[in-house]
Formats: C-alpha cells, structure tokens, sequence
C-alpha cells in the first residue's frame, strides 16, 4: 500500500519562493521549502509521496525524504516503500550515486 499525498502542482520554472511538498520545478533542494528535497527525474516517471501526472518529463519535484523509496526491503514494517528493481527507466534522486552504490553492495552481500 503505497500512501500518496499531495497532488502535483507546477508553480514555476524559476519559482521565486521556495516550494511545498509536490511542487516544481526545482532544480535543487535549495529550491525547496524546510525538511522537503528535490526529486530530479530523468525520462520522466513518477514522483514518490505525490499524485497526479507531472506536467513534462523534464519537471522536477519537492517531495519529503521520507516517501523516497527504500532499496532493500527493512525487516520491520515502515511508512517507507520499498523500490522495487525491475527493467525499463529509473528514478533518479538527489541521493542516486546513494542508491547506486546501496544495490551494489546488497546484490555483493548476497
């Protein structure tokens, strides 16, 4: 079950406030408002923690760190979901290189 929060709303391309939760374009984190990141997506995708369709493939989104979703499956229950590794187009994220490095080393430690 994967709860959704706000839906997507474009403010800007250069927005000059920063943004809520579900708000674009950001560019960086900077862009966005307190304890909120910037979502980068690359070849479009959805947006974690948001509803709706985004307005381009190229706009990016302020979203909580918590609705980006966990790599590996936690032993405990969590409010975070768990990224699900299949073929086709990925998410991209302020913490790619992140993620990235977290898959290497869970499919090392197999």
């Amino acid at each position: 079950l994967l709860l959704v929060g706000s839906n997507l709303r474009f403010v800007a391309d250069e927005p000059d406030a920063p943004l809520a939760r579900c708000e674009g374009d950001c560019d960086s984190d900077k862009d966005c408002g307190p304890d909120l990141v910037c979502f980068l997506r690359e070849d479009g995708g959805g947006v974690p923690g948001c509803g709706g369709d985004p307005r381009s493939d190229e706009d990016d989104y302020c979203i909580s760190p918590q609705d980006i979703p966990t790599v590996v499956p936690s032993s405990v229950p969590s409010k975070r979901p768990t990224l699900l590794l299949t073929a086709g187009p990925t998410m991209k994220s302020f913490d790619d290189e992140k993620l990235t490095g977290a898959v290497e080393d869970w499919f090392d430690n197999r």
